[in-house]
């Protein structure tokens, strides 16, 4: 997993890395 300022697309497109990361900008 990627760190945040590395994840290329939005948090709409990956909704599954907003939920394992926590990603909430």
């Amino acid at each position: 997993m990627l760190p945040l300022n590395q994840l290329p697309l939005p948090r709409h497109e990956h909704p599954l890395h907003e939920v394992s990361i926590g990603w909430v900008p």
